[in-house]
């Protein structure tokens, strides 16, 4: 977590037992996905969670109907 904290070798554990408390917290919730505006962090919560993780302009989007214009 942290942004590109959590894909230093030397910080793997740190960010892997961070994104483990997060990821339980998240749960918890009953969520059914996850939204992060960092890049990295929706990657690491996604892994260690198996959950979706979404950018909140996709969910904007999604909210007001625009799709993605390049399909």
């Amino acid at each position: 977590l942290n942004g590109s904290y959590g894909f230093k070798k030397i910080n793997e554990a740190t960010a892997i037992q961070l994104g483990g408390r997060a990821v339980s917290l998240i749960k918890k919730t009953g969520a059914e996905a996850i939204v992060a505006d960092c890049g990295s962090c929706r990657m690491q919560l996604a892994g260690l969670s198996g959950m979706n993780a979404f950018d909140p302009v996709e969910i904007l989007c999604e909210s007001l109907g625009i799709r993605d214009r390049k399909k």
